[in-house]
């Protein structure tokens, strides 16, 4: 074989090579929720109130002490930029089925009780398999506000991961997790007889994070959102 015509096959299976390998880092995906430890599970726990969700328009029918999202099997890094300005319009399940991004949904909490009632949310992991919680970002949203107004909570960065999101223009604030378990507590008093509130729920792995590596392929997250009323 010429000298030439084995340099063009090394050249062409080298550009193949790197082309792999970025296609492997950029699409390696994440199982954010696998099917081997289910879905984002809603729950209430009543004391002596009634209130209830509703992940659709049908608040009479559809009203219910716990509801699941269907999880992103394969679901790939994402950043806030990549999310739709109006997530929180509408009502029901709305992950991104076909790019992976995020997962997401809108419900309606409603008071049925005859008097004022307060609330504690809650959100939870409950199982995990790796170290994907380091990358985890959750938006919770209240009422029909877009993504920039959104709340965004986020395991603390070190000085070198703040650094490295800053260094990639990531500049959105976040809140801490409480813990390693517990994603978020936000208590409401006052939650008026007959009130409806809009809640939205937004989770993505943030691609820009120093820790989003190639090694978290195949880690797995189990969540639930807690609301206890009293």
């Amino acid at each position: 074989m010429k000298w030439t015509t084995r340099l063009k096959i090394m050249r062409i299976t080298r550009i193949a090579m790197i082309f792999c390998l970025v296609f492997l880092v950029l699409f390696a995906g994440f199982s954010l929720y696998g099917s081997k430890v289910g879905n984002f599970v809603v729950r209430i726990e009543e004391q002596n109130v009634k209130i209830s969700a509703c992940i659709t328009e049908n608040t009479e029918k559809d009203a219910t002490t716990r509801f699941s999202v269907p999880g992103i099997k394969g679901q790939d890094a994402a950043t806030l930029s990549d999310l739709p300005e109006r997530l929180s319009e509408g009502i029901g399940v709305k992950n991104d089925d076909k790019h992976k991004r995020y997962l997401a949904f809108s419900f309606y909490l409603l008071n049925r009780s005859e008097r004022a009632v307060g609330y504690d949310m809650t959100v939870e992991i409950v199982d995990s398999v790796g170290k994907a919680i380091d990358v985890l970002r959750v938006m919770l949203i209240e009422g029909d506000k877009t993504t920039a107004e959104g709340e965004i909570f986020a395991k603390p960065e070190d000085e070198a991961g703040k650094a490295h999101l800053i260094a990639n223009n990531i500049t959105y604030e976040t809140k801490d997790f409480i813990s390693d378990e517990i994603v978020l507590k936000k208590t409401v008093e006052g939650f008026e007889v007959g009130g409806v509130v809009k809640y939205t729920v937004v989770l993505w792995l943030e691609g820009w994070d120093v820790a989003c590596t190639d090694e978290l392929f195949g880690d797995r997250l189990k969540m639930r959102m807690n609301i206890q009323a009293y």
